[in-house]
This record gives structure tokens, C-alpha cells and sequence, in this order.
């Protein structure tokens, strides 16, 4: 279960196989770790990604699942350098493809939010079930 929002205490290190550290909720780190493994076999470049910031959404008063360590969003250009055409919706967005692995473990694509954001992956829910052997494979 997810528990309070900038909560370090829930927050786990991870390095991805990109070689990219992010932070990760420790309910979600098994879950999240298989989807990046499995996200890795695609050939799109991951250099940069965004995740745990405590903050509100943007524009709004609830915490963002950033702020859970819930949420991350990919770029393929590196740190400190803006993505082509934006940051929500990059003019090299994250592939279905390799969305396709988040989702598939019940993470959310920030493609199919009613605010588009093409980058962002997230933990729909505060549940987090645990993998099945089906879904380890």
C-alpha cells in the first residue's frame, strides 16, 4: 500500500537498467523493476527520467504520485536539456512499445490522462498487489 505522500521512509533507491537512478515507492519496487527490465529489450534510448518530487499537481492542491515515488517520467534527451517540442508531450515521446511493459503490471501511461502527458508512467492506485508468477514471467 502506498502510504503518506514525501515519506522517505517508503522511498527506495533503484538503479534502472539504463544506468539511470530514480526513487522508488518500496510497495512498487518489484513491479517496477520488472517493467523496466522488460522495457529495456525496446530499442528506444532512455537518458533522463524524473521521479520523486514532493509536490501538488500541478495547477491543483492533491499530491502529485510523484510525491509517493509512484510516478516517473521517461525522456530520451539527458538531464538539463529540454525535450524536443515540450515536456509533456515531446516530439520523441515515450513508444507505445515500450509503454507497453508498464502498463501490462498495471502501471498507468500518462498518454491516456485526461491532461495528455506522453513521458509520464505512474501507480494508478494505493493498492499494490503482489506479482503473480503469470505476470513475473
Amino acid at each position: 500500500m502506498l502510504m503518506r505522500p514525501c515519506d522517505p521512509s517508503q522511498h527506495r533507491r533503484y538503479t534502472t537498467p539504463w544506468g539511470i537512478d530514480v526513487v522508488v515507492n518500496r510497495a512498487l519496487l518489484a513491479r517496477f523493476a520488472l517493467a523496466c527490465e522488460r522495457a529495456a529489450r525496446e530499442p528506444w534510448a532512455v537518458r533522463r527520467i524524473d521521479s520523486y518530487v514532493c509536490r501538488p499537481v500541478r495547477g491543483g492542491s492533491v499530491y502529485s504520485r510523484h510525491a509517493y515515488a509512484a510516478a516517473w517520467d521517461f525522456f530520451s534527451t539527458p538531464p538539463g536539456v529540454e525535450p524536443p517540442g515540450g515536456v509533456w508531450t515531446p516530439d520523441d515521446p515515450v513508444p507505445a512499445g515500450f509503454a507497453r511493459h508498464f502498463e501490462d503490471l498495471g502501471f498507468r501511461w500518462g498518454r491516456w490522462l485526461p491532461r495528455r502527458d506522453d513521458p509520464h508512467i505512474e501507480w494508478p492506485d494505493d493498492e499494490v498487489p503482489e506479482l503473480t508468477p503469470g505476470e513475473r514471467r
